[in-house]
């Protein structure tokens, strides 16, 4: 009998160990998820593992997309840097504003050549639309894009795969100030400040295009900075733990 004894308790402690094993890995995937190190199979990077109050202006350029002069002369007085998610819409008419938000040293990042939905793609066709743009930034800005963020927020893990096979981490957001809903300045302020998941590596959602973004950003900014936030481009946000 205490032969049995002894096989059931080793068995039981293989189990045990195979049990623990699983958990340690799980919770070592949602870590890498969360600083977007997962090369595939994972979720955009929504917010950064920051140990610091800091957090991530984001813009999507989008057609239509013409308050960039206002919003960088904002952010200049303010002596905060941003990350602008460019389409190839967008800069075929404003090449001059794409070079004034590398020159004014803010971070450029993929937004797709024509703003498709992704997931409806073919391999092929989604490499074009992230290559064709990376190529028409790098030639008229000298910047090498590093950071992609899907249009509609439609992705899958071919999305996110393909994307990490061309360079490219798949950025999110975890608070959407709602400015494209055409919401007054101080609502946008709110749904910002005021928002339950703001935290120490929020990225945050902006629009370039929307009516009253420009309104709001300067009263945002100072909101947070009262609150001990401080401002940094998604690149150096991931890095900042």
């Amino acid at each position: 009998m205490k032969r049995y004894g002894g096989i059931a308790l080793f068995f039981f402690t293989l189990l045990l160990m195979s049990v623990l094993s699983i958990l340690q890995g799980t919770n070592a995937r949602e870590k890498l998820a969360l600083a977007g190190s997962l090369p595939s199979g994972s979720a955009p990077v929504n917010c950064a593992p920051a140990d610091v109050p800091c957090l991530a202006l984001t813009f999507d350029l989008d057609p239509g997309a013409d308050n960039v002069p206002t919003l960088l002369s904002i952010l200049k007085e303010h002596h905060v840097k941003a990350t602008f998610f460019v389409t190839g819409q967008w800069l075929s008419s404003h090449q001059s504003e794409a070079k004034a938000i590398a020159d004014g040293g803010h971070e450029l990042g993929n937004h797709t050549e024509n703003h498709p939905d992704m997931t409806s793609l073919n391999e092929k066709a989604q490499t074009e639309e992230l290559t064709l743009l990376h190529s028409e930034v790098l030639q008229l800005t000298g910047v090498s894009m590093t950071l992609f963020r899907p249009p509609y927020d439609r992705w899958d893990n071919s999305v996110i795969q393909n994307a990490s096979k061309n360079g490219y981490r798949t950025i999110g957001w975890s608070i959407d100030c709602l400015d494209w809903k055409d919401y007054s300045a101080s609502d946008i302020v709110s749904s910002v400040c005021e928002n339950d998941s703001l935290r120490n590596g929020s990225i945050i959602l902006l629009h370039g295009g929307a009516r009253h973004t420009a309104d709001a950003l300067a009263p945002m900014i100072t909101s947070l900075r009262e609150n001990g936030y401080q401002f940094s481009t998604v690149s150096r946000l991931l890095e900042s733990r």
